[in-house]
């Protein structure tokens, strides 16, 4: 069995800083050798961007972390690790597999027996309990397989992919969630494109409407006015308005504003952050809800 005194005091052999029980890994497959280094890290405190024991560990850092052990380097980004590694059937899972929420936001590692171990939020520890929805599901041993879109031809925007492009940067240019443009076009998040690939975008078509010219009227003479009585008003006394209220963001702090179509990954991406770091700084306890109009504070360039 894997432990965590054996991460942090190197009892065994040493591969990039992770130590491994040469008896545990031989026999172990690679999903099983990531849950064991997952395992070993329950109730190390979570911290935002941490990726190591004494750091802490945020939700992404941990399944590096884990996979790091089994040999498989990934960004300790939940969305980059989405866009990464084939996904599989929610049906299908094994030890190892990486489990996301509908907006990518958060990540854990399953663990078996529907448990998942992860780094929930700040306050908590590492730890391990029933996995949450499976939204996406993705093995980090398989690469990503490539499919034609087959997205809607009508009724939406679309695009045709040019050389260098990925689902992943026309979600962020386009500023729509990565999972609902993947899913729009019948694809993976992982999966590649080609030059010439038509995508079909989550924006409404915008349709042209023809409006006829309205005829002018016959002009008819127009009688003088009769002159106005004089009315004697008084003035109203004036009250100041009342000020807006503002909002004074903390010290070192920038502030975004939320536009239609901005979810928080999407703004996360735009501002080279992470969900879990603007849910924190803005006191969101739930990613998926976010508003128009909505003022976030932003974490330091």
């Amino acid at each position: 069995m894997l432990t965590r005194r054996a991460f942090l005091t190197g009892t065994a052999g040493a591969a990039a800083g992770i130590f491994i029980h040469v008896s545990s890994a031989s026999a172990a497959t690679p999903g099983e050798i990531a849950v064991q280094a997952a395992r070993a890290q329950i109730g190390v405190p979570y911290v935002w961007g941490g990726h190591t024991p004494t750091a802490g560990f945020d939700c992404s850092g941990l399944t590096a972390w884990g996979w790091a052990a089994a040999g498989v380097t990934m960004v300790p980004h939940s969305v980059t690790q989405a866009a990464t590694f084939r996904e599989v059937d929610p049906n299908e899972l094994i030890l190892g597999d990486l489990v996301f929420n509908a907006i990518l936001g958060h990540v854990v590692i399953y663990s078996g027996n529907g448990n998942c171990i992860q780094a929930q939020e700040k306050g908590t520890n590492v730890k391990e309990s029933i996995c949450i929805r499976r939204a996406l599901c993705v093995r980090p041993t398989l690469a990503p397989i490539r499919k034609t879109p087959t997205g809607p031809t009508t009724g939406y925007a679309t695009m045709v992919a040019e050389r260098g492009d990925s689902l992943y940067g026309i979600a962020v240019a386009k500023k729509v969630p990565l999972l609902t443009l993947a899913r729009l076009n019948n694809l993976s998040p992982s999966s590649p494109l080609v030059v010439g690939d038509r995508l079909a975008l989550p924006l409404p078509e915008i349709k042209k409407i023809v409006v006829s010219p309205i005829p002018a009227p016959n002009p008819t003479p127009t009688p003088a006015p009769a002159p106005a009585p004089k009315i004697v008003t008084s003035t109203p006394p004036t009250t100041a308005p009342t000020p807006a209220p503002t909002v004074t963001p903390k010290p070192n702090a920038t502030v975004y504003v939320v536009r239609a179509g901005d979810t928080l990954a999407v703004i996360a991406g735009r501002q080279g952050t992470t969900v879990d770091r603007l849910a924190q700084l803005n006191g969101i306890s739930n990613p998926d809800r976010i508003y128009v109009g909505q003022i976030l504070r932003l974490p330091k360039p």
